[in-house]
């Protein structure tokens, strides 16, 4: 359970500012994901058994390598890919298939919220992603999962 809180802790200030910084720029800053991975490296290994703790990270550089090449497909952009490597370590190995269906629930529902605050014209003057045509801000969801995943572990723990 503590670990689970730890791991919340770090990641939810970070998702908040990627999702945030999608939704206004288009863009999720590198300096976000370095500090993102960073934390990991130092918390996890507090936090974490060391076995566990280097599985996360192998994953976190397949994803980052998987990722590179989707991104050169021109279907996903760098940021979205530098964040999602930087992320999936927070994720424990047995739950990587249930987080995965986790972000197609929370980018269908990133893609209808977003739509909807659009129509509306609730959406802030001057923010990029509700004038970018067919782009979506794919951090806004990403965010999204990796919150809630680290508040329901919290509560499962309970």
């Amino acid at each position: 359970m503590t670990a689970s809180i730890v791991l919340f802790v770090v990641t939810a200030p970070f998702c908040l500012w990627a999702a945030w910084s999608d939704l206004k720029f288009l863009k999720i800053p590198n300096m976000l994901s370095i500090l993102l991975a960073l934390s990991f490296v130092i918390v996890g290994v507090l936090v974490l058994p060391i076995e566990e703790y280097l599985w996360r990270l192998l994953v976190g550089v397949a994803a980052f390598t998987i990722g590179f090449l989707i991104y050169t497909t021109g279907t996903i952009g760098g940021g979205d890919i530098k964040f999602i490597a930087a992320m999936l370590p927070f994720v424990a190995i047995t739950d990587l298939l249930a987080f995965a269906f986790l972000i197609s629930i929370m980018s269908l529902a990133g893609v209808a919220s977003h739509k909807l605050v659009g129509k509306l014209k609730l959406a802030p003057d001057g923010w990029k992603s509700w004038n970018s045509g067919r782009k979506f801000p794919f951090g806004f969801s990403l965010a999204g999962a990796l919150v809630y995943y680290g508040a329901f572990n919290i509560f499962k723990a309970l």
